[in-house]
């Protein structure tokens, strides 16, 4: 018997903790236990982002003339225009190396993220090659000027196979910028 004892027992103080419980939040806040606090709010609306081509110039990327032999190669196009060929000699002429320029307005002094491609294909015909490596010269932490200006120029890195077939090559990549 004692066994049924200490189960009602038991039982009682669940009861009891549970009674206590229900009742506590009345009796440490009174009759109305809602608190209310009081708390401001701000709002910030930033102008749109706009990118567009810079000084006329067409937006397109050309690496200019480059020679194809029977090893790999790579053309590096810097944001400057300069061209950097990881074969000696198989650089070309260089009268039609362009690099695209783009201007970007909105919010001044906002921060940027420009995106950038990872990996482009261009082709001619079935013949294929990939540009890579893009990069920008706005430099770690971009920005828009005290005006809501940039001016920025993307550089990137030519493949090359062995063996290369002839011709002119195109493509197309997208750049996007959004605001931090």
């Amino acid at each position: 018997m004692r066994a049924i004892e200490v189960k009602i027992r038991r039982m009682m103080t669940v009861s009891v903790l549970l009674l206590a419980a229900c009742c506590l939040p009345g009796a440490v806040y009174g009759a109305n236990p809602h608190q209310e606090a009081a708390a401001g709010s701000s709002l910030h609306i930033m102008l749109s982002l706009s990118l567009a081509g810079a000084g006329g110039n067409p937006v397109m990327m050309n690496f200019g003339e480059v020679f194809t032999g029977g090893v790999p190669n790579t053309v590096t196009l810097s944001t400057l225009g300069e061209r950097a060929a990881g074969v000696a000699g198989t650089l070309g002429n260089d009268a039609g190396v362009i690099v695209p320029a783009f201007t970007v307005t909105g919010d001044h002094s906002a921060s940027l993220d420009i995106i950038l491609p990872e990996t482009v294909t261009i082709s001619n015909g079935l013949a294929t090659m990939t540009v890579a490596g893009f990069t920008h010269n706005l430099g770690a932490t971009p920005a828009l000027d005290a005006n809501g200006n940039a001016l920025f120029s993307v550089g990137a890195t030519l493949n090359v196979g062995a063996g290369q077939p002839t011709g002119q090559y195109t493509g197309s990549f997208v750049i996007a910028v959004a605001y931090q």
